[in-house]
C-alpha cells in the first residue's frame, strides 16, 4: 500500500474513533440529561420544556438551513485565500433569516394568545439560537478543512456535558427547584460555553482575508444557499414541528413519551451520522473533480458504517430496551416502548439507503431532496395528528416513520437510476481505487 494512502487511512481510522467517542458521550449526556429533566419535571413541566425547546430550535435550524453544507463544500473545494467569502456569507444570511424568524413568533405568540410558560421558555432561549448560528458557521468551517474532531467538541462534548452538570446539580440538591425556564437557562449556558471554544479553534485555522463577493457572485452564492436552505428548512419543519402537533391532538404526557421514543432511536443511525461528518467533505472533492469511482466507494462506506451499527443498536434495543428504559428514564415512560421499536424500524430503513440527501446534494440535485421532503412533510402534517389523536404517541411514531421511510425508499429509487449501483456495498473496501483526498 503506497505510503500517502497509508496515512489517510490511520487517519481516517483516527477520526472515526475520535467521532465516535464524541458522539457515545453526547447519547449519554442526551439520555442522561433526558432521564434528570423526566425525574425533576412533571410530565407537563417536561412537556412545555419540550415544546419551548423546539419552538427556540425551529427558529435556529430555519436560520441555518443550508448553512453548514454549503460551507462545508465551498471550504473544502477552496483555496484559502476565497475561504473568508462563503463564511461571512453564510453568517450573514443566517443571522438575518434568524432575526426574520423571531420577528414573525412574536407576532405568532400576540395573535394566538401563546401560554406564558412556553413563551417566557422561549424567550430566554432566543439568545441560545443566536449563539448556536454563530456555532454551526464556525463548525462547519472546522468540517471543511478537515478538522472534523475539533468541529464536534463543542456539540458533542461542552454543550451536553455542561448542560448535563447544571441540571444534575439542580436535581441533586433539595433546595433547589428544577422549572422549565431553569431548564432554558441551563441550555443557554451550555450553548455559550460551546460557542466560545468552538471561536477558539476557528481563530486558529489559516484564512487569508478577501474581500466580499462580487455581484454575480453574490448571486450564484444566494441561490445555491437558497436550494440548500429548502431542504433543511422543510426537514427543520417536519423535525420540530412533530412534539407540536401532538401538543394540538393529543396530551402533553403524549409528547413526553414521543421524545423519549425519538431520542432513543437515535441510537440507531449514529454510525452514518459519523460517516457523513468525516467522508462528505471528500464526497464534495471527489464531485467537484469528476472522480465517479471514489463518489461510490466513499457512499458506500458510509452505508458500510451505518447500517452495522444500526443493526447492532436495534438488537440492543429489542432485548434490552425495557431495561435501558427504566434505566434512563423510570416505569412511567415503559408505555413509549412500542414507539420505540416503530421508529427503530425507520431508522434501520434510512441507514441501510445511506446518505442518500447528501450525495444528491453533492451532486448539485438538492432540488429532488426538496420536492422529496416537501411531499413528505405534508403527508406529515397530514397523518401524524390523525393518528396520534387516536393513538397518542404510538399513532405519532407510526405516521412519522412510515412518511420517513416513504420518501427515503424514493431517494433511493432516484439515487440508483441516477448514478448507478452505488450501493454495491463491496466497492467500499476492495479494488485498486483508493479514495483520494
Amino acid at each position: 500500500m503506497p505510503i500517502r494512502l497509508q496515512g489517510d487511512v490511520m487517519r481516517s481510522r483516527l477520526q472515526l474513533v475520535s467521532v465516535f467517542t464524541l458522539r457515545f458521550f453526547y447519547l449519554f449526556s442526551s439520555f442522561a440529561l433526558s432521564s434528570i429533566l423526566a425525574r425533576s419535571l412533571s410530565q407537563v413541566d417536561f412537556g412545555v420544556f419540550i415544546v419551548s425547546q423546539s419552538i427556540v430550535l425551529l427558529m435556529y435550524s430555519i436560520a441555518v438551513a443550508g448553512v453548514p453544507n454549503y460551507i462545508v463544500r465551498e471550504v473544502a473545494i477552496l483555496d484559502p485565500v476565497e475561504r473568508c467569502k462563503p463564511i461571512r456569507f453564510a453568517a450573514t444570511w443566517s443571522m438575518t433569516i434568524l432575526l426574520a424568524s423571531v420577528v414573525c413568533f412574536i407576532v405568532i405568540a400576540a395573535l394566538i394568545k401563546l401560554d406564558y410558560s412556553v413563551l417566557s421558555g422561549v424567550l430566554v432561549g432566543i439568545p441560545a439560537a443566536g449563539i448556536l448560528v454563530l456555532t454551526v458557521v464556525s463548525n462547519a468551517t472546522l468540517r471543511g478543512t478537515g478538522q472534523v474532531a475539533g468541529s464536534q467538541i463543542s456539540d458533542m462534548l461542552l454543550r451536553p456535558g455542561l448542560f448535563l452538570l447544571i441540571t444534575s446539580v439542580f436535581w441533586l440538591s433539595p433546595d433547589l427547584i428544577m422549572t422549565p425556564v431553569v431548564a432554558m437557562t441551563a441550555f443557554l449556558s451550555a450553548v455559550t460555553v460551546g460557542f466560545v471554544f468552538s471561536i477558539f479553534l476557528f481563530r486558529k485555522i489559516s484564512l487569508s482575508p478577501s474581500p466580499a463577493y462580487s455581484s454575480i457572485e453574490h448571486r450564484r452564492a444566494m441561490s445555491s444557499v437558497k436550494r440548500l436552505a429548502g431542504v433543511d428548512w422543510v426537514h427543520a419543519v417536519s423535525l420540530y414541528s412533530t412534539p407540536l402537533l401532538i401538543s394540538a391532538f393529543a396530551s402533553e404526557a403524549d409528547v413526553s413519551h414521543f421524545r423519549v421514543a425519538f431520542q432513543v432511536s437515535l441510537l440507531l443511525p449514529t454510525g452514518l451520522y459519523v460517516a457523513n461528518a468525516i467522508f462528505y467533505p471528500r464526497l464534495c472533492r471527489a464531485f467537484h473533480d469528476g472522480r465517479s469511482c471514489d463518489v461510490k466507494r466513499v457512499f458506500a462506506r458510509c452505508c458500510l458504517i451505518g447500517s452495522g451499527f444500526s443493526w447492532a443498536a436495534a438488537t440492543m434495543l429489542w432485548f434490552f430496551g425495557e431495561k435501558f428504559i427504566l434505566l434512563f428514564y423510570g416505569e412511567i415512560y415503559l408505555e413509549a416502548m412500542s414507539a420505540i421499536l416503530i421508529l427503530a424500524v425507520a431508522q434501520l430503513f434510512n441507514t441501510a439507503t445511506g446518505p442518500l440527501d447528501l450525495l444528491l446534494t453533492a451532486a448539485g440535485l438538492e432540488n429532488v431532496v426538496l420536492k422529496a421532503r416537501s411531499f413528505a412533510l405534508v403527508g406529515q402534517l397530514v397523518v401524524v395528528p390523525i393518528l396520534s389523536h387516536f393513538l397518542g404517541a404510538t399513532g405519532a411514531a407510526i405516521g412519522y416513520a412510515f412518511i420517513s421511510i416513504l420518501w427515503n425508499a424514493f431517494l433511493a429509487i432516484f439515487g440508483y437510476y441516477r448514478f448507478g449501483g452505488l450501493l454495491v456495498v463491496k466497492s467500499g473496501f476492495h479494488g485498486n481505487n483508493e479514495v483520494r483526498e
